[in-house]
Parts: C-alpha cells; structure tokens; sequence
C-alpha cells in the first residue's frame, strides 16, 4: 500500500509541474471506496487520499465518474489525468495512478 501510495505521488508530481488541475476518473460504486453522495458528489476512502496527495503536491483534484469499461479507453484519449481502481483489472500499457 505505501509503495502504491509513494508511485502515485511521484507520478502525480510530474503531472502537477505541467497542471495545477488534475482530474481522476473512477466507477463510484464500490463504498466505502468510491460512491456518490445525496448532491452527486463523488465521496470516499480514495477521495480523501487522492485529495490528500494533491494537496502535496499543491494541485486541485477533480473527481469524474466513469463506466470501468470505459476507463482505459479514456485515458488513452486524454479525457482525465488518472483512473483509480483495483490493480487486479490492470490490464494497460498506458501510464496511469492505480490507488489501491
């Protein structure tokens, strides 16, 4: 997890020198992970650390909901910065923050 948690940061840290807004793109259902509010918003464990490892790195995070299948493609086409899932559906040569 820290190892996972350290990548992501570093990662980020070269993103943030070019952006000062990153946008994360997930499937919000699986609580307490990553789910919706009653406003929509998108909540949860991997929004706070997210939030967290953009504060480091002094960038403003964005949340964008996303079907799975639709994650990798996306982020090939540069539609958002990161997808956040489990690393066991990790099957992409693209460059991509995976946050357990």
């Amino acid at each position: 997890m820290k190892k996972t948690l350290l990548t992501a940061i570093l990662l980020g840290a070269s993103v943030a020198a070019s952006a000062q807004e990153l946008t994360f793109a997930m499937q919000p259902t699986y609580p307490p992970f990553e789910t919706t509010n009653a406003k929509g918003e998108i909540i949860g464990f991997d929004v706070d650390v997210t939030n967290a490892i953009c504060q480091e790195i002094q960038a403003t995070c964005k949340f964008k909901s996303e079907t799975f299948d639709a994650l990798i493609p996306n982020l090939k086409a540069k539609r958002f910065d990161a997808a956040i899932f489990r690393n066991r559906y990790y099957r992409c040569s693209c460059k991509t923050s995976v946050i357990l």
